[in-house]
């Protein structure tokens, strides 16, 4: 079934640049990356994991399933839509994107000027001029500075790039929110299969298990995956879409949800399902990560203020200056994680705390630009082998790029937020119109929030996170449906012969109204 893997991602590729020929815009940016995400196969995403194949490699261009959608919407702009890029010039707020890009080559010439480089020590010596230099670039550290920025140009930069060419207004940003629930709802009934299955659809489809299947037996069942990397990017995906669908219901715009003219339903089919699914995805974390983004956003609805969201865009960082400080005891959080939500969840927490201790004793021998690749930021015992595992996002960029790269990172994510709250101050907070906007700083903050213990990659995030960095300063949000008075006839429908259509949000003309109310 390997071939099939390797079908699927060329097939992608070629996909994306034929649609971008007959639909160029924000819309083919937003499902090509949803979609691709959700259905195709996890190649490579584990290296460790055994039976998980490792991916194609063209030109140093790793086929996985971001790389494949990037490298394809790409082209098709390119080669069909390059007016848009005419008049496009990077901004300050750019930076930090195009920092975290060129990071990896900054850290290993560092290391390969300052420090008794482990990987360039043993380069293996050629015949000839050409074979040596050629050999040199292959071992040394320079070689996997360019390999690892390429693979970050089309993982983050990539996403982020088409982000700020194609989703340049708040319509569009809600666009994208709307996507992301649609995706989850697809989802649902397929996480609801694996709940009673067990996760099989990735080997039904694609021949292998894309995880350690173990890691989906939780609380006497099964947590799925479907086609993610593991079930916790599954969890934090489905609690996503549960929270943007329940706040852009509570706010207004998707209050009564179109599934043909002239008919209406209540947006709760969409809701309940979504936030009982999520909640059966036995993902602890991402439901408590759920309810703090909900508390987040009836908060700051209630005092009209982001206040709220600034508390939650300090905790990332704060976690980690402690963490690397040493000056908080974890062992509090662990007992209470342990009480609260079982044993073994505390047991889970304790041991990723502990490779965070080591692997930060080992980052600050290198503190500002980290080791590089190669795994050299992990911990090795006499033998060789690595004793450690780097879970969360932040400890392997503080391994790996060290102080620097770690601020880059968290520009990265939190900058998007905060240009949101300054240019737009009140309007996401208090007005229905800026509801997706809201629930898109909220997301992106709690991303941040997940990435502390998870490295979940997700490049949707990453298209958020270039929407709500290059919104204009002074656009009024503008709303996913228009609200009026006109009388709607609603339907009591099956939610299973009708799940297709009651997704379909549309703006009905103001003319519309019922003819019996016509007399």
């Amino acid at each position: 079934m390997i071939p099939l893997c390797n079908v699927a991602l060329i097939l992608t590729l070629a996909l994306g640049v034929i649609l971008f020929s007959r639909y160029p815009g924000h819309r083919l940016v937003i499902g090509a990356y949803v979609l691709g995400m959700l259905f195709l196969p996890e190649l490579g995403s584990t290296e460790y994991i055994e039976g998980v194949p490792p991916p194609m490699s063209v030109a140093g261009i790793k086929l996985t399933k971001p790389n494949v959608i990037g490298l394809g919407l790409i082209i098709g702009s390119l080669l069909y839509d390059r007016r848009r890029w005419l008049p496009a010039r990077p901004r300050w707020f750019d930076l930090p994107m195009i920092a975290w890009t060129v990071g990896p080559v900054l850290t290993s010439v560092t290391n390969s000027l300052l420090y008794e480089d482990p990987v360039s020590r043993y380069v293996p010596m050629s015949n000839g001029v050409l074979r040596n230099a050629v050999s040199l670039l292959d071992s040394s550290d320079l070689y996997d500075g360019i390999l690892r920025s390429v693979d970050e140009v089309f993982l983050w930069g990539v996403p982020y790039l088409l982000a700020r060419l194609y989703i340049t207004d708040a319509r569009k940003v809600s666009d994208l929110i709307l996507a992301i629930i649609i995706g989850a709802a697809l989802y649902a009934p397929l996480c609801l299969l694996e709940m009673v299955v067990s996760p099989q659809l990735h080997r039904w489809v694609y021949g292998f298990h894309q995880h350690d299947f173990l890691q989906s037996i939780r609380f006497n069942g099964y947590r799925p995956m479907v086609f993610f990397q593991h079930g916790l990017a599954l969890g934090f995906w489905m609690m996503v879409g549960a929270l943007s669908a329940t706040w852009l219901w509570l706010v207004g715009p998707l209050r009564d949800v179109g599934i043909r003219r002239g008919r209406w339903v209540s947006g709760l089919w969409i809701v309940i399902p979504l936030c009982l699914t999520s909640l059966l995805c036995r993902s602890t974390g991402a439901l408590a990560l759920g309810f703090v983004g909900f508390g987040t956003l009836l908060l700051s609805r209630t005092i009209s203020r982001p206040i709220p969201v600034l508390v939650l865009l300090c905790l990332p960082p704060l976690y980690a200056a402690a963490r690397i400080e040493g000056s908080w005891d974890v062992q509090g959080i662990v007992a209470i994680t342990g009480n609260t939500v079982g044993a073994d969840r505390g047991q889970s927490l304790e041991f990723r705390l502990e490779n965070e201790d080591l692997l930060i004793a080992k980052a600050i021998e290198r503190p500002l630009v980290g080791w590089g690749g190669w795994g050299r930021s992990r911990v090795h015992d006499d033998y060789g082998e690595a004793v450690t595992i780097a879970d969360g996002l932040w400890i392997i960029t503080f391994g790996e790029r060290g102080l620097i790269g770690l601020g880059t990172l968290g520009l990265v994510f939190l900058l998007p937020v905060i240009r949101l709250l300054v240019n737009h101050r009140s309007r996401p907070w208090t007005q229905p119109e800026g509801a997706a906007l809201a629930v898109g700083a909220v997301i992106l903050s709690l991303y941040t929030i997940d990435s502390l213990l998870n490295a979940m990659l997700n490049p949707v995030y990453i298209l958020l996170a270039g929407g709500l960095a290059g919104l204009p300063r002074t656009e009024t949000p503008a709303p996913i449906s228009e609200v009026d008075t006109t009388p709607r006839r609603h339907w009591r429908v099956s939610p299973i012969r009708q799940a297709a259509r009651i997704l379909r949000t549309r703006e009905r003309p103001a003319s519309r109204v019922r003819r019996d109310s016509q007399c």
